[in-house]
């Protein structure tokens, strides 16, 4: 069976470009509280298969360039009721990652990139199939249901804050995007988008934008 109640706590952590720097698989009711992960490549903090993982109070960095989105802050893959909750996120390209994970509570979390380019999602599901996930009271980027690796359904997003124009981005500045294959999401009481910027609300069939001027 998995590894229970394990925790790490109060340290500091330099991943110096590695993955995985903090690493705990096939472990239930453990956490991550009150550490830093700096310099991180991919994923500063990752469970794998566990049930009431925790990740609060902590920060992780990366280099803040220009770089592929496999630059993950916090993955949490194939896990069911972890909770990411308080926790600030600098200069990662893709902050954080649910992957295939059921009951997923995203709270209160901060991120910044400032880095020139691309705009990737900030908390994007990843892989199938994300559900019954809560993401609420973030400050971020760009909320994003994915369908590349795999769809995602019964989701909620609830008083986030997405500005969805992160400093120094070019390309892929919006705030949510909820793409095909994606059912049943719930989209309530959030703000959305860059008053300077966003000047149409939806991109869609009927209304099919130029430019990534949609909230």
């Amino acid at each position: 069976g998995n590894i229970q109640y394990g925790g790490v706590e109060n340290m500091s952590v330099n991943a110096a470009l590695g993955n995985d720097a903090v690493s705990l698989p096939f472990c239930d009711y453990c956490w991550v509280r009150n550490v830093a992960v700096t310099n991180i490549g991919r994923a500063g903090v990752f469970f794998w298969w566990g049930m009431h993982d925790e990740l609060r109070d902590s920060y992780i960095s990366a280099s803040n360039t220009s770089g592929a989105p496999t630059e993950y802050g916090i993955e949490v893959l194939q896990c069911t009721f972890p909770k990411i909750e308080n926790n600030i996120l600098f200069g990662v390209t893709s902050p954080l990652l649910p992957e295939g994970s059921y009951g997923l509570v995203a709270g209160y979390n901060y991120d910044l990139n400032t880095s020139s380019g691309n705009q990737f999602g900030s908390i994007e599901t990843h892989l199938s199939h994300n559900f019954m996930d809560l993401y609420e009271g973030n400050s971020t980027g760009t909320l994003m249901y994915d369908n590349s690796w795999g769809s995602a359904s019964q989701n909620t997003s609830f008083r986030n804050r997405a500005n969805g124009n992160q400093p120094n981005k070019t390309n892929y500045r919006v705030a949510i995007k909820v793409n095909a294959q994606n059912h049943d999401e719930n989209i309530v009481a959030n703000v959305l988008g860059d008053p300077t910027f966003h000047t149409q609300y939806a991109c869609d069939n009927n209304n099919v934008q130029g430019t990534d001027n949609y909230v």
